[in-house]
């Protein structure tokens, strides 16, 4: 027997000799071509209208072109080593769900990844102009961030911000403060209320200072 496609066999479950009939339902084997491996995953319909509105392109066909390449984070919390690209997306929510179904391909040349393979899809996200403050600047109350705003007689007053999101020791902000405004960077949590302080100019980098990476 010749299989019609070329690809890697799984297990053969007769052997010669072994006794078939028409009745057995199970093929001899599976030959599937891993060369190239798709990924489905899905997000719910709020997260899939923020993601498809804020991509360029007038038609779904154009926004999909202009996706991102999507990285896979393995199921041993590792990044596979080629990124992929969105294809398709389904055009129907799923009723049951409520979400939509996405399909990205991947190119596969050292054969690490089999079907039915478990991973989690990251997307990146390009920020343009946006306010960044160092998480070290900031404290937490009530479920809210704030930071120090330092006002032209030196005197720290604490300002709620609005956070789009987060990445590694920076927030991004969309409201609360404005470029140029002078804020706490160290110390936030030695101070209460309307403080008089003596401000001293510091480098953004020394206080946004990257988070070191542990090995073992």
């Amino acid at each position: 027997m010749k299989s019609p496609v070329d690809g890697y066999v799984g297990s053969i479950r007769y052997r010669r000799g072994a006794l078939v009939s028409p009745n057995n339902a199970q093929p001899l084997t599976i030959v599937a071509d891993i060369s190239k491996v798709y990924a489905y995953f899905s997000m719910n319909e709020k997260d899939y209208l923020d993601f498809i509105q804020d991509t360029k392109g007038n038609t779904i066909d154009e926004k999909i072109q202009n996706l991102p390449e999507v990285e896979l984070i393995l199921a041993n919390g590792r990044v596979y080593d080629q990124k992929g690209k969105i294809e398709t997306i389904n055009s129907q929510v799923d009723a049951a769900t409520g979400a939509i179904t996405f399909r990205a391909k991947f190119d596969n040349p050292s054969r690490i990844l089999t079907n039915g393979n478990s991973a989690k899809i990251r997307i990146p996200k390009k920020y343009e102009n946006v306010l960044v403050v160092p998480k070290e600047s900031t404290f937490d109350r009530q479920g809210s961030v704030y930071v120090y705003q330092v006002l032209s007689d030196s005197t720290a007053v604490s300002k709620s911000i609005a956070v789009i999101n987060e990445v590694h020791n920076l927030y991004l902000v969309e409201s609360g403060i404005q470029e140029g405004d002078k804020i706490v960077g160290l110390g936030v949590d030695k101070l209460r209320g309307d403080t008089k302080i003596i401000p001293k100019s510091v480098a953004f980098d020394s206080v946004a200072k990257p988070i070191k990476k542990l090995f073992r």
